[in-house]
């Protein structure tokens, strides 16, 4: 395993990637691309196999929940890690998986996101069996799976929950895809439609399936050996029961749920709406919004228009920032010049619901975007406006949209899911909705929408007793109001496996229009009802030990043990505690003992080289602390006097400034040298690629236009982000620069390294108010990480809230991480100092440890970090007396210290000397060596040198390089103290 784990052996599984295309008037059409594994890997000389698909589908009324087992064969001799990445079309979603173990089927668990990426990644490390299925803002998934052993088989199985669309009102229309790349060596389907003996037609596009009848239900059943996929989907349509409730219920620790779909009335007369005079088009125009259904989107535009005739638009386009607002008058329904902006409009940047506004003086705002909000603090604007949010994507956040458009007596409309004519409906008709909901013998009650889609409004909640009513109060257009009840008996009524699940989902729904108030609720509900949420993962653990270990409680069969090992643990958790805050005290006083030192700032005696030389031979971190005692006591027996500088150091000598009386060099040596100045001098980053060269030839009005015309062959580079944005403001295009690096937003969404070089680069460029959402996001995906929570701290402190600072930087300090995070909280901590020293106002320190509350401020101090995880990135500093200061040597002559060496991630690595001698100081970073089980073309190093570090006058010097592969280095700048 471990030579698989070196030479990062990956493959991945497309499944069901749908691109949706519907027709105005009839059922939408889903194109479903088949079934893919590919492997990335050349030592992987063979496809991975599919052994067998199980498939086991249940519909009730117009939802329908899927179970389906894929066991995958590796025909290798070498073991492979698995990530299977599928989209859903709209209305699915996954609710759970499972994982063989030992040759059984073992549920997951939710856990918070950060916790499953953390324990899963902990895992792989020791080479233990986990899996981990994820879910981003999207409706889009990704399953984690160590291992597939060599000649061996995997049986993951997907639970996928779906709603059927309605056709003309009078069928439900469920589709399946049953189409693979490969040949399936056997093929079993079940799928069972419940309360239904009659009506049920299925079919894989001409082929008609035979539907059979079993006690009260419909069936249909597939079992083919070597199946060979057809080119379009299953296909069951079954009677729209838009006459009759469908109701079922579920036995769920200790309470009884119930999920109701029930038929919305006829109303009285559809009333037509008052025709609007001034319209809203708020239209999102950022890089994800370019995979929309823009067809869908302006059909519906061109046939409201000409209905409606005559009115007035402010059209409002929006990325990481909002443009003017374009005015257009539609006279006698011509659009024509509206039409062309949009078809027109150029996608790029991020999404910033902030500036989302609706603009005054209109009386309806229409809303086209996916809702995937990922830029500034997330929240849209309130307004009193009806707002319709249209969702043309399916990979949208409907809970989120459809929470927005129903909060001022709008609507959301899934393009994908309804047909034009009902698109337009909703645009036009006045439409009846609940105004009540209640209930006896019932509670907890959730509504998806108060106006019927699709003709039924889906109602959940919690039966206090075995027979209750449900009450629903609806408003017709006209003014009246129609009252339906709905009995239900619990001992009568369908049980099934999904209607705790729905009403729980239905609840996230409605916490999802405020993420930021609700984040601790929808995780309480992701963890007790096993839900996929913006802030829960399902993982799947080998042992109890594992569960114990991270306190997940584990499925039913293992709860007992889990329980029983529980106690052990939480009480070595406390001690663990009191033993870290001990531990970096000592560490903190034998730092003081160093700085306390006053060391000689003269030419290096030959003596001294040697027995540093001896030091450093012993190993890097493990001779770190003697190595430090015995230089300290060395330096200051010696003379500074007694040699010269001599070619036996690894770096070549730099030549000390002249002093006219090394007596009184030494002497400012000594004691503190308080006048001198000190400079920063960064390298420039020149990047030798064929976009910026063109971009260098190019006048400035040009220069987005040729952007745009590279963007798409760099789509997955943030190396080209990065390049074009930082060449954009040093081309004082700064709006531009940042749209363009906003763009690092919408790459591989929710990727923590890729959010983590966004929030660096917004900082070099002083746009607090964006890098402090973007570091918080990061903090939520990786709260296991010190770097999340130092990182937050420092934008947090460059923007002012220095008490918020101290309180990020004490929990790196305070907490016990990972052994791969080797004393970052000595760093966090002379930060945290440093703070508290040079802040205004004074702070509230009371939490921190008395023994850890003392500043130690620098003439020099350089900071290294990086994106890549499991990657060994070295900072040197070499000083006049052409000493280098690196991993192997942590402690030159004159005192300038290195910090711990993280070979295991992210750094950060620091450099500091409190008095340095006059001269120049070379900063340079090394790619040492990764274990990453998948290789970005470049890491991406961050840097940041100061002055003066500690005190009123400390200056910071930020810059944002690469490195391309081992061994290779690139000096980053230079201090030069005169």
């Amino acid at each position: 395993m471990s030579l698989c784990r070196k030479f990062a052996y990956v493959f991945s599984v497309l499944i069901l990637s749908y691109t949706m295309q519907l027709s105005a008037m009839v059922m939408p059409k889903t194109v479903i691309e088949p079934i893919n594994i590919v492997i990335n890997n050349p030592q992987a000389k063979q496809h991975i196999q599919l052994q067998s698909v199980k498939i086991n589908g249940v519909i009730i009324g117009s939802v329908a929940k899927t179970q389906v087992e894929f066991t995958l064969y590796n025909p290798n001799a070498i073991d492979l890690e698995g990530q299977l990445q599928f989209p859903l079309i709209a209305g699915q979603t996954v609710n759970g998986f499972a994982l063989d173990i030992n040759g059984q089927l073992r549920d997951a668990v939710a856990v918070e996101k950060a916790v499953g990426q953390q324990v899963f990644e902990d895992i792989t490390r020791t080479k233990v069996d986990p899996a981990l299925l994820e879910k981003n803002s999207t409706n889009f998934y990704k399953l984690r799976v160590y291992p597939i052993p060599a000649k061996g088989a995997r049986t993951v199985r997907l639970d996928i929950v779906q709603d059927l669309n309605v056709v003309d009102k009078k069928q439900l229309v469920f589709q399946f895809p049953l189409m693979f790349s490969e040949q399936v060596q056997h093929l079993q389907a079940k799928f069972t439609i419940n309360q239904l003996s009659e009506g049920v037609d299925a079919s894989i596009g001409a082929k008609a399936l035979t539907v059979s009848k079993n006690k009260g239900n419909s069936e249909v059943l597939i079992n083919e050996k070597n199946y060979k996929s057809p080119s379009e989907s299953l296909q069951i349509k079954v009677p729209a029961y838009l006459n009759k409730p469908i109701i079922s219920t579920q036995e769920f620790q200790g309470q009884t749920y119930f999920y109701a779909q029930i038929p919305a009335p006829q109303s009285v007369h559809a009333l037509p709406r008052v025709a609007p005079k001034n319209i809203a088009i708020i239209w999102d125009a950022s890089a994800s919004a370019q995979a929309r259904n823009h067809v869908k989107e302006l059909d519906l535009l061109e046939q409201y228009f000409k209905k409606i005739q005559n009115v007035q638009v402010k059209l409002l386009v929006v990325r990481d920032q909002a443009e003017p607002i374009q005015n257009f008058d539609i006279i006698q329904g011509n659009w024509r010049e509206l039409r062309r902006t949009l078809e027109k409009m150029v996608y790029d940047g991020a999404t910033n619901a902030e500036v989302m506004r609706v603009p005054d003086k209109v009386d309806v705002a229409f809303l086209f975007t996916d809702g995937l909000f990922n830029f500034g603090s997330g929240v849209f604007p309130d307004t009193n406006i009806p707002l319709y949010a249209m969702s043309a994507s399916a990979g949208a956040d409907d809970g989120l949209l459809r929470q927005l458009a129903q909060k001022n007596g709008g609507a959301y409309l899934d393009l994908l899911k309804i047909s034009l004519v009902a698109a337009l409906e909703s645009l036009q008709l006045r439409q009846a909705y609940v105004s009540e909901l209640s209930a006896e013998g019932a509670s907890e009650l959730n509504i998806l929408s108060p106006i019927a889609e699709n003709g039924y409004y889906l109602v959940t909640g919690i039966l206090n007793q075995p027979r209750a009513s449900l009450h629903l109060k609806i408003q017709q257009p006209d003014g009246t109001i129609s009252n339906s009840t709905i009995e239900l008996n619990n001992e009568e009524l369908k049980q099934d496996h999904f209607a705790a699940a729905a009403w729980a989902s239905m609840l996230v729904n409605k916490l999802s229009a405020n993420t930021h108030l609700n984040q601790a609720q929808i995780v309480r509900l992701g963890k007790q009802f096993g839900l996929l949420t913006q802030y829960t993962s399902l993982i799947v653990l080998d042992n109890v030990s594992d569960y114990v270990r991270y306190e997940i409680e584990p499925p039913a069969e293992l709860l007992t043990e889990y329980r029983q090992r529980l106690a052990d643990v939480v009480q070595e958790k406390k001690q663990t505690q009191q033993e870290h805050i001990d531990r970096v005290a000592q560490q903190f006083k034998q730092k003081q003992a160093w700085w306390d030192q006053k060391f000689p700032k003269g030419n290096i005696p030959k003596i001294n080289i040697n027995k540093r030389k001896d030091l450093a031979g012993r190993g890097g971190n493990e001779a770190y602390e003697d190595s430090t005692t015995d230089i300290i006591a060395q330096a200051i027996e010696v003379p500074a006097t007694m040699a010269e500088p001599t070619d036996m150091m690894e770096a070549e000598a730099i030549p000390p400034v002249p002093t006219a009386n090394k007596a009184v060099a030494r002497q400012l040596g000594l004691n503190g040298n308080t006048q001198q100045s000190a400079s920063i001098q960064l390298k420039k980053w020149t990047p030798d690629e064929p976009y910026i060269k063109r971009l260098k030839a190019a006048k400035a009005e040009d220069l987005y236009a040729i952007y745009l015309d590279e963007k798409p062959s760099y789509a997955n580079s943030t190396a080209f982000f990065l390049d074009v944005s930082d060449f954009m403001f040093e081309k004082g295009q700064n709006q531009l620069a940042l749209r363009v690096l906003s763009n690092l937003a919408e790459m591989n969404l929710e990727n923590r390294h890729i959010l983590r070089i966004l929030g660096y680069r917004l900082l070099q460029a002083k746009q607090y108010p964006l890098a402090i959402p973007i570091f918080e996001r990061v903090k939520q995906l990786s709260p296991n990480e010190p770097q999340s929570w130092r990182d937050l701290a420092l934008a947090l402190d460059q923007a002012g809230q220095k008490q918020e600072a101290i309180n990020q930087l004490w929990a790196v300090v305070s907490t016990p991480w990972h052994d791969r995070f080797p004393e970052v909280e000595l760093i966090a901590l002379a930060e945290l100092n440093a703070i508290v020293a040079a802040a205004p106002t004074s702070l509230d320190v009371s939490q921190i440890d008395k023994r850890l509350l003392r500043n130690l401020p620098l003439d020099l101090r350089a900071i290294l970090a990086w994106d890549a995880d499991n990657t060994d990135i070295d900072l040197w500093v070499t000083d006049p007396n052409g000493e280098k200061a690196y991993y192997a040597h942590p402690l030159t002559y004159q005192g300038g210290r290195m910090s711990r060496d993280f070979t295991g991630g992210y750094g950060p690595e620091e450099f500091s000397l409190r008095q340095a001698k006059p001269g120049k100081y070379i900063v340079e970073a090394q790619f040492y060596g990764h274990n990453q089980q998948i290789v970005a073309p470049a890491t991406t190093l961050m840097l940041t040198l100061t002055t003066h570090f500690g005190q009123k006058n400390q200056k910071d010097e930020q810059v944002i390089l690469r490195l391309k592969g081992a061994k290779e280095k690139v000096v980053v700048g230079e201090f030069v103290i005169k």
